[in-house]
């Protein structure tokens, strides 16, 4: 997932975190945490003057950057995504990148469960507010006794505005 730290709304954060049994002033703490956090965008360098500049905008999405808490509330976010796989792959969750093992000894088989896992993936990026990117998804195949294939997918955010 391309700048996928930046692309968690909060909203299903923290009813993942609630899911997880974070209530209460637990749950509240991590809602002040990262509410109210505004930023700007400049053209600031040290080679050139702020010549414009955006205004400041309440942050709904993502995780603050550098922080201790960012890796650990995206694993929350991402948890139950396996989960949404089935039998078809085992998944390999990384921030930004996952991975998915698909195997079969049937060729044609190992193409349908891929097409599923694509959907089933898709499908989930979609309800969390991320989006699969296709354009950056590669497929390695490798022949032993039965086929495999590992999927390594990308995706970036979607924002809405």
């Amino acid at each position: 997932m391309s700048k996928a730290f930046y692309c968690l709304k909060h909203n299903i954060l923290t009813d993942k975190l609630n899911h997880f049994g974070v209530h209460g002033t637990n749950l509240k703490w991590f809602q002040s945490y990262l509410a109210e956090r505004r930023q700007t965008v400049d053209n600031t360098s040290s080679n050139y003057p702020v010549t414009a500049s955006s205004s400041w905008e309440e942050i709904e999405y993502g995780v603050p950057q550098g922080s201790i808490l960012g890796p650990l509330l995206f694993t929350v976010y991402v948890n139950e995504l396996p989960c949404n796989i089935k039998d078809n792959s085992k998944l390999v969750l990384f921030p930004g990148d996952t991975s998915a093992l698909i195997t079969s000894n049937n060729l044609n088989e190992l193409q349908t469960k891929l097409g599923c896992t694509l959907t089933y993936m898709s499908e989930w990026f979609t309800a969390n507010g991320l989006k699969l990117n296709i354009g950056k998804t590669n497929k390695m195949d490798f022949k032993l006794n039965f086929f495999y294939q590992i999927v390594h997918f990308k995706s970036h955010t979607v924002r809405l505005m």
